[in-house]
């Protein structure tokens, strides 16, 4: 019975990773300049699955545990690594444009080729304990390279997500947390899968099990990001417009600016941009951004949601017959639930709560 659920698993795990990937490279994506990192990452994924598919197909078809059990180990690492790399690439691109460049290729491919010469002396001309040590040692190799691809990410991730929360008043990084998500189910299934190409039968048919579900969450997450990918995409790209306007910057006043439109209340503007500030304040986005982080010590978006809390209580206290959902609108939060969220982490009650606890605009 477990010979059977093995096989079955194994055949619908290369058959979902080749149509995944078919789709991946056959599905339509606007054909103009802006897109082309998308598309490009896309395409990599694409074929990401493809390799995964035909390499996994080779136990449905040759019996590899059976009939030659060290191609068994060797054939695993191999496109483990493989696949590591070309994630690695698809995620990091989408965040990062010019992460793909020839030094990085050369970089991952020549550790890669060393990595095959050993896997592959060892399964095929090594015999006995030196075989296995060799294995064992192509195994951490790959351990160790799917470790750095990681962090490489992590670091492009975490400098995206300072990025985006630099530009956007709303929590626009959530856009992104899909990537985070993916590249920790791709660490977990990789980094296993370095210690099951020892392991029997019922732990390889478990792992590919759960490996189906990854491979389709990061299909549609990834088909699904097109729709947020320009939004990501202008705020992580350098502005180099915004860069070369240090002229202008010079006779602007922009503790004096930002004063007079606090003021005003342009905080409250829904779906507010630092472009959007840095425009109305005759400045560039660079430096509004780092006047905001040096002066007030947190980025953009930290500091227009305080405003707009400082505002939302006041609405709270004062009028009392307006609902949560009109004074999240008036302080300027895109959904309620996002302002209810927020008011909650800084007060430690909810917007409610904190109404009742009020008597003519002063806490209890």
């Amino acid at each position: 019975m477990l010979d059977a659920y093995y096989n079955d698993i194994i055949l619908a795990g290369w058959t979902t990773a080749l149509i995944l990937g078919l789709c991946m490279l056959l599905s339509n994506v606007p054909d103009i300049p802006t897109y082309l990192p998308y598309i490009r990452s896309k395409r990599i994924l694409g074929i990401a699955y493809i390799i995964f598919g035909m390499a996994i197909s080779q136990f449905t078809f040759f019996d590899l545990r059976n009939n030659f059990p060290t191609v068994a180990v060797a054939l695993p690492l191999s496109y483990y690594y493989l696949e590591g790399i070309l994630f690695g690439m698809s995620f990091c691109s989408l965040l990062d444009r010019h992460y793909i460049c020839r030094r990085q290729k050369m970089i991952d491919f020549g550790f890669y080729s060393g990595f095959l010469i050993l896997a592959w002396s060892g399964a095929l001309l090594a015999a006995g304990v030196m075989r296995t040590v060799m294995l064992i040692c192509a195994s951490v190799w790959f351990f160790t390279a799917a470790s750095i691809i990681s962090v490489r990410f992590f670091k492009i991730y975490r400098a995206s997500v300072r990025k985006l929360d630099d530009f956007y008043s709303d929590n626009i990084a959530v856009f992104v947390r899909w990537l985070h998500k993916s590249t920790y189910g791709i660490i977990f299934f990789g980094l296993c899968g370095s210690v099951l190409a020892f392991a029997p039968l019922w732990g390889n048919a478990i792992f590919m099990s759960a490996g189906i579900v990854m491979f389709v969450y990061i299909y549609i997450s990834f088909q699904n990001y097109i729709l947020n990918y320009r939004n990501v995409e202008i705020a992580v790209e350098e502005n180099m417009t915004s860069r070369s306007c240090d002229t202008r910057v010079q006779t602007v006043d922009l503790g004096e600016g930002i004063e007079r439109w606090v003021s005003s209340g342009g905080y409250r503007m829904q779906g507010l941009t630092l472009e959007d500030l840095a425009r109305e304040l005759g400045s560039n986005r660079s430096y509004v951004s780092a006047y905001i982080n040096s002066t007030f010590n947190c980025n953009f978006r930290e500091w227009i949601n305080a405003l707009r809390i400082d505002y939302s209580k006041t609405l709270l206290a004062e009028q009392s017959f307006m609902t949560i959902e009109k004074v999240s609108e008036q302080s300027g939060f895109s959904t309620s639930a996002y302002f209810c969220r927020l008011f909650s982490k800084r007060e430690g009650m909810t917007p409610t709560k904190w109404r009742e606890s009020t008597i003519g605009g002063v806490e209890k």
